[in-house]
Formats: C-alpha cells, structure tokens, sequence
C-alpha cells in the first residue's frame, strides 16, 4: 500500500541570515559623532549666555586647556559634511583624532569639503 501524505518544508525559527555589508556600507563613528555634537553643544551654550567663556567650558568638562578651542569650530561645519558624519558616510580617514589634529577648519564649506575629502558636488 502506498500512502500521500503532503509534506511542506519550513525553515526552522532558529535560523538566522547572514549579512555580510558591502565594503563601501555606511559605518556610523561614535566618537566622530560626539566630537560634532559636543561642539554644536558649546557653541550653543556659549551663544545663548548659558556658558560664559570657553575657560567655563573646559573646567566643567575636565579637558586641558585649548581642547575646547581646537574642537568648537566643528560647530560650523557643512550641513552635508554633518549629516554624512551622522549617517555614518564620511571618507574612511575622517575620525574623531583626525579632526582633532586639524591645525584650523576654515568657515568656507567648499574649502572644509576639499580637507575633509568628501566629493565636491
């Protein structure tokens, strides 16, 4: 005697997909993301009277002297070199140490673009 019986193969709830990103995958940097967002921070306290100098700053943030200085400026950074830092799209050289090393960020956002090594558009 032969029986039917119908069979439908399921995948198992265990199983888990493997993702492999490409190469060129968004890759979001903490530490690059809290640099920008401290200096968009300070700037913010320091325009509206909430801090009262940079000196104020760095003493209540526990940095030597001068960190604030050299890392406010990123306050002013291109809104698409921010947004890219935050969507994780920045040129794989540009973190937070190589930010820090900058000796001047100029205002003009063409000129940041070039530094930085993003894609001029």
């Amino acid at each position: 005697a032969t029986f039917e019986i119908p069979f439908q193969k399921r995948q198992n709830g265990c199983a888990k997909p493997i993702i492999i990103a490409a190469d060129n995958a968004p890759q979001q940097d903490p530490d690059l993301i809290a640099l920008v967002a401290d200096a968009r921070r300070w700037a913010s306290e320091l325009l509206e009277g909430r801090a009262s100098s940079i000196q104020q700053i760095t003493e209540r943030e526990g940095l030597r002297s001068g960190s604030v200085s050299r890392i406010l400026p990123l306050a002013w950074l291109a809104p698409d070199i921010s947004t890219a830092i935050l969507e994780g799209r920045q040129p794989p050289h540009l973190t937070a140490k190589t930010l820090r090393a900058l000796p001047e960020l100029p205002l003009d956002w063409a000129e940041q673009q070039r530094i930085l090594g993003f894609a001029q558009s």
